[in-house]
Formats: C-alpha cells, structure tokens, sequence
C-alpha cells in the first residue's frame, strides 16, 4: 500500500524525519506538493546557505570532483530526505520513494501529517527559482 503525503506547508526537515520513519518501516512514499514543502526562516537566510554549497570547487578538476548539488525542487526535497538515512539503508530506502511537484493523482492512502508550520518560512519552490531549478 502506497501512502501519500501532501507536503503544503510542511516544514522540509520534519516532514523528513517523517518520511525516513516510514521508509525503514517498508512502506512505499509518495511526497505530493513538493513545491509547497516550507524553509524555516526568511529568504534572504536561508539562500546565502543553499548558495554557498554550490559555490565550492576543487583546484585540481572542477568538473569532475565537485560535489553536485539539486537546484530543483523534487531534488532538493529527496537530497533532504536522503541526507537522514544512514548509508548502508539509503539505496534500498530511496528506491521506496517518490517526489512530485503538484499532485498526480496518484491512487493509495493519504495520510495527515499534524506537523506545525514555522511562523517565518520561504517555500522551497522560491529557493529552487534563485537557484535556477524553476524557471
């Protein structure tokens, strides 16, 4: 059974908390909303942070041993998510789990995550557009 999850204003580091808790518990997750997915803290906060990942280069070859990091919003969601499952469980995890922008229609059950949205908040839609994901 496939069990969605509707991200509108849902904090990005709870909701993945969440998330990670029912991947090691076997179950198949579908993110719906991604771009609604909230940020706590303003967006002149929190870019400089996101910004500054992608600003890092190695002298030797720039190309080939940078870290590359997501710029659009699925990438950024499951980058979050993958970031909190240890490294031998993170291939098979990840493979349980799937990111949308809007909502497909994807059938299973929706389940409702009580998570409290942060007064201050940027969506993630809005960092991936600075980021030049979203155009």
């Amino acid at each position: 059974m496939t069990l969605i999850i509707d991200g509108t204003n849902k904090p990005l580091g709870r909701l993945a908390t969440f998330v990670v808790d029912l991947l090691k518990k076997g179950y198949p997750v579908v993110i719906v909303n991604a771009d609604k997915i909230v940020v706590s803290g303003t967006l002149e906060g929190v870019l400089p942070k996101f910004k500054r990942r992608y600003d890092l280069r190695t002298l030797s070859n720039p190309i080939r041993q940078t870290p590359r990091w997501p710029r659009t919003v699925e990438g950024i969601v499951r980058r979050a998510i993958r970031g909190m499952i240890h490294r031998d469980d993170r291939t098979r995890l990840m493979k349980r789990l799937k990111v949308f922008r809007g909502d497909p229609g994807i059938p299973g059950k929706r389940i409702e995550v009580n998570i409290r949205t942060p007064s201050r908040y940027v969506y993630v839609e809005d960092i991936a557009r600075a980021l030049g994901g979203v155009k």
